[in-house]
């Protein structure tokens, strides 16, 4: 159903302003709201040496159908191993 945040991920240039950003997300009180990573920092992916300057501009929302979508998101970006974890779908 569109509309109704299932799994929201967010990326920023500093963890304080990732960690401002949850902060807004957790006082918005949504039925199920479960943090399922903390505010961490991952530097340049899996694979090492992009920046986020050179990702993508900042601002960016992008909505999905299905967790398969995000998981190829996560792939793109170089984080899936993260993201499976944190998901629980992988043990670390």
């Amino acid at each position: 159903m569109r509309g109704i945040p299932g799994v929201m991920y967010v990326r920023g240039r500093t963890q304080s302003d990732v960690q401002s950003w949850v902060d807004t997300v957790h006082g918005l009180r949504y039925k199920d709201y479960q943090l399922a990573a903390p505010v961490e920092s991952i530097a340049g992916g899996e694979q090492g040496g992009s920046t986020l300057e050179m990702e993508s501009p900042l601002g960016i929302l992008e909505e999905v159908g299905t967790v398969k979508e995000i998981a190829t998101s996560m792939e793109a970006k170089g984080i899936i191993s993260w993201w499976r974890s944190a998901m629980g779908f992988a043990r670390e």
